[in-house]
């Protein structure tokens, strides 16, 4: 059954089966029948029945459409733009996309024009919008024809699975087919003839799918499927552009960032120094991702214990945001955050309590003083003085790291019940 947005043309529709029935080897173009939803669910005739005065009830309506679902029991879900489908801003489509993916003995497929397809990858540059598109369906904003039939599906919604539960069921399936259209791309481009000429045009537009595919995997857990295609990604190209470079740069970034979750602070290193080396040679010195990237390494020997190379990764890495930010940017206060961690593992206090103090005043002039950063600024300053003994001083911090975690975090968030903790022990030692 297919399932649309009434908004869609006749002849996208057409496109979209045609593509669908292409890409199955199985189905014969001549012998593949499709019910079309508004047909099954004669949508036609409750319009015209709302418009003569008279009302079909919503429980007989939901029952035909779920027995329709069921007994069918294939529903291609019609997904266009890409960038912004009709068909998740409609409440009976998104419901209908739900109950064919939950149900059992139901399968879902989602289809879209060849058109979009193509534009959808040739948008794949811009790789956080594809993620803020992908991630971003609530039932709670869809529309329906009937305002009647949205407060019932709502209604419904919220008395069974629940919004979050359900919003989260739907974005995932978006999310999986969106990764096996991707991973599909790339082996449709990987076997193509102008791909196996190795052309460097064709190498960078490989690289950068797997590159996509890889963050893509990242974002949704699975790590060792994203250290394949960020592996991938690096092909060997002659005479590379300046994109180029800076995309092979991405991708060692990526994997760093990769061995680094997986506690493999060495190979985070090793990638990290990677990317650093084309990030020097392409936009200097001076440049804020360049400071990013010390940033990293810094982070990466810091775990290793290296304490001293952390702390010259991380003034390197200051260095460069004082002399590029205003000296009050958040991003200024993180590196000092950092150096004060540094300094207080080597058990230099003194050192630990300058460098949090300077994050704290600029979290005070940025965020104001109810924020959680400038809590944890304050958590931290008390921490220290609580390592030179300076308990009264530590209890004045930690009380004041408190207070703003109350407001705006609550009583039973993980870092007020820590900083109760700390002003107990601070207590006991006056």
């Amino acid at each position: 059954m297919l399932s649309y947005s009434w908004n869609y043309t006749i002849r996208d529709i057409i496109d979209t089966l045609v593509a669908h029935c292409g890409s199955n080897e199985d189905m014969d173009q001549k012998r593949t029948y499709v019910w079309i939803c508004c047909l099954c669910n004669n949508q036609h005739r409750v319009y015209e029945d709302k418009q003569n005065g008279s009302n079909v009830p919503f429980d007989e309506f939901h029952e035909i459409f779920s027995t329709n679902v069921l007994s069918i029991g294939h529903v291609v879900a019609m997904m266009f733009p890409w960038d912004n489908p009709q068909f998740l801003t409609r409440v009976w489509c998104v419901f209908e996309a739900f109950t064919a993916s939950t149900e059992p003995g139901c399968t879902l497929t989602i289809a879209m024009p060849p058109k979009e397809r193509q534009a959808m990858m040739s948008a794949l540059r811009n790789v956080d919008n594809l993620f803020k598109v992908l991630n971003s369906t609530m039932i709670q904003n869809t529309k329906a024809f009937a305002p009647d039939d949205r407060d019932k599906i709502l209604k419904l919604v919220e008395e069974t699975v629940g919004y979050t539960k359900f919003n989260q069921s739907i974005n995932n399936l978006i999310r999986r087919w969106v990764m096996d259209l991707l991973v599909a791309e790339f082996e449709k481009m990987n076997g193509s003839k102008d791909m196996r000429n190795n052309h460097d045009g064709d190498n960078e537009k490989s690289s950068r799918l797997c590159y996509i595919i890889g963050t893509y995997m990242y974002a949704n857990g699975k790590d060792d499927e994203a250290l394949v295609y960020f592996k991938k990604g690096l092909k060997e190209i002659l005479n590379p552009t300046v994109d180029q470079k800076l995309l092979s740069a991405d991708i060692y970034n990526s994997i760093g960032t990769l061995y680094h979750k997986k506690g493999d602070y060495d190979n985070a290193s090793v990638n990290y120094r990677k990317a650093l080396e084309i990030r020097l040679e392409v936009l200097g010195p001076d440049h804020p991702i360049t400071a990013g990237t010390y940033n990293n390494i810094g982070s990466a020997y810091y775990l290793m214990g290296c304490y001293e190379n952390a702390l010259v990764e991380y003034r390197k890495c200051l260095e460069i945001r004082l002399k590029g930010l205003e000296t009050d940017h958040p991003e200024a206060a993180g590196t000092y955050s950092n150096l004060g961690t540094v300094y207080c593992a080597k058990g230099d206090y003194d050192n630990a309590l300058v460098e949090f103090s300077k994050a704290l005043e600029i979290q005070l002039k940025v965020h104001g003083p109810d924020h959680p950063r400038t809590a944890e600024s304050h958590h931290s300053i008390g921490g220290m003085y609580h390592q030179k003994g300076d308990h009264d001083n530590a209890l004045i911090e930690f009380s004041k790291a408190l207070e703003i975690q109350l407001k705006v975090l609550g009583p039973n968030h993980l870092d007020t019940m820590r900083t109760r903790k700390n002003i107990k022990i601070s207590v006991s030692m006056l």
